[in-house]
Parts: structure tokens; sequence; C-alpha cells
């Protein structure tokens, strides 16, 4: 596309208008060749890709064309295209991080299983935030880890008792459990147990593990 193309298609677009659509089309030309490159199912990927945001650039300029004559249009139009770019930019950038970061949890785990699959967002988002901390600076994954997870009740039990062997039930085990950090202090098995036998006060104090 050429700035005469521009100017016979929407008559009297600003220069600003002009270096917008010229921008965008040079960004899908280099997004359509970049995304060819690779071999095999990588390269259909990417072509089909390609065709995707060919389709899109085809119906934004489909858009434009309905709307020339119309400055603000056109702007307005011109700004929803790049704002949608930038989101679709910045979800690609988070799905990464995300998935770099289980990726790093799941390597410093060590065997061990949650009580709830659910608890594992609640200590990832602890990792993260621990792994962006200065204060951790010099130290590696595994220590970061075990310092946000010591002693905090995350995990089933890595001993369960001796075949036969029951477990102890005090009286009124379960009395003080009322919030988090009271369940957090039970032993695995402590823990399972209340989810098991006061289920109704378990999804009270972790609302989000009730997925009803």
């Amino acid at each position: 596309m050429r700035r005469e193309d521009i100017s016979r298609i929407f008559e009297g677009a600003t220069e600003d208008q002009m270096k917008a659509l010229l921008d965008i089309n040079s960004a899908d030309i280099t997004n359509a060749l970049n995304k060819h490159k690779g071999e095999g199912e990588k390269a259909k990927a990417d072509l089909d890709a390609a065709n995707a945001a060919l389709e899109e650039a085809k119906a934004t300029i489909a858009r434009l064309e309905a709307s020339k004559g119309d400055t603000e249009k056109l702007q307005a139009e011109l700004n929803a295209y790049k704002e949608a770019d930038e989101k679709r930019k910045a979800d690609e950038k988070a799905a990464a991080e995300r998935a770099e970061l289980l990726e790093r949890l799941d390597a410093v785990l060590g065997g061990k299983e949650f009580i709830h699959e659910r608890m594992r967002d609640i200590v990832a988002e602890d990792f993260k935030a621990a792994l962006a901390d200065k204060a951790n600076r010099g130290k590696g994954d595994a220590e970061i880890f075990e310092a946000i997870t010591r002693d905090q009740g995350y995990f089933k039990t890595q001993n369960p008792p001796a075949p036969n062997m029951p477990t102890p039930n005090p009286v009124n085990t379960f009395a003080g459990v009322t919030d988090r950090k009271s369940f957090l202090k039970l032993s695995g098995t402590d823990q399972a147990r209340f989810k098991a036998e006061h289920a109704a006060e378990f999804y009270s104090i972790f609302p989000e593990f009730n997925k009803n």
C-alpha cells in the first residue's frame, strides 16, 4: 500500500492517519513473512496465522473504506486496531511468563502433592512475588520455594501412618479451625480429614476451591 493509494481511497486523510495505515500495512507484511519461517507443522501453523492476520487486515481496510470522509470515525478505527494489537501482545507475554513460572515451580516441588490442586495457584503467586523480591537475589529457586512453603501445610503428608496404625483423633481436634491461618497449622493428614469431615467449613475458609 502506497500513500497514493491511501489518498485515493481516503480523500482528506491527515499525515498521521496515512502514517498509521502504512505502519499497519508494513507490520502485517513483516509479520506474515516472519511467520513463514520454520518447517513442517510449525510452518503450516505460521502460514495459518499469517493468513488470519491478512484477513483481519482486509476486514479493517473494508471498515475504513466504509468510513472514508469521516475523519473522526477513521481515527477511532485506527485507535481500536492499535489497542487490540497491544492487548494481544500483552496477553501473549503474560501467558508465556505464567508458563515459565509454573515450569520453575514444578521443578522444585520434589514430588510433593498439594492438599488441593487450587492451592498450586496460591503458592505460585507467593513464589512469583518471592522471585521478584530484591532480598532473594542470588538465591536458587529451591531455596526460595522452601522458605515460602516451610511449615505452611500446603502439601499432603509425605509420611502417612503405617498400615494398621490408627491415626490419633483427639477430642475437639478442629475446634479452633475457623480461618486459613488456623487451618494451615494442621498437619497434612488433619487437613485432609478436616476437608472430608467438615466440607462446609473448609469451603467457607477456601471458597476459591468450591467448584459448585
